[in-house]
């Protein structure tokens, strides 16, 4: 695994796993995830895609859908266990396109070529931040002032923070 761009900054919106064995395939994409406001990471070829993903803590998966069937056929039930979403990015081909019909729901696929809009707008969609509920509270009393908020928050908001 290697981080790509070391740009980060509390801006950022997370990290995004990027697998392919292909350099053309991650530098391209993953140049569009950095102009999105994402950090990228990779796998390496021998790497499995449950160690992938449990060094990153990515908030979305890419992978490359043209990757060989046993490398995608691991991928997608690990990010459906840890609840991850998918987007599956290539070309039409009888094999890919028999995937694409078969997405479960957090999965997404695109077909390249790809416009930078369609792209973004796929990962907006697969990416949306879960609704937080919070409040403020000001207590005081005997000349003493404290004021406190807090901040709720579904369970698998924590386990992958966005």
């Amino acid at each position: 695994m290697s981080r790509n761009d070391n740009r980060w900054s509390e801006s950022r919106r997370g990290t995004v796993l990027v697998i392919s064995r292909s350099s053309a395939f991650v530098e391209i994409v993953g140049g569009m995830l950095i102009d999105g406001g994402f950090d990228r990471a990779t796998a390496t070829s021998a790497e499995s895609a449950w160690l992938s993903e449990t060094r990153t803590h990515p908030v979305l998966v890419i992978c490359d859908a043209s990757a060989p069937e046993e490398m995608v056929a691991r991928l997608i039930p690990e990010t459906i266990m840890r609840r991850l979403p998918l987007l599956l990015l290539g070309m039409t081909d009888g094999q890919t396109s028999g995937r694409a019909r078969h997405m479960p729901a957090g999965m997404n696929w695109l077909q390249f070529p790809l416009a930078r809009a369609a792209f973004q707008s796929a990962i907006d969609e697969l990416v949306a931040p879960a609704p937080s509920v919070g409040r403020d509270v000001v207590l005081s009393g005997g000349g003493v002032t404290v004021e406190t908020g807090f901040l709720m928050r579904s369970l698998d908001e924590i386990s992958h923070p966005r």
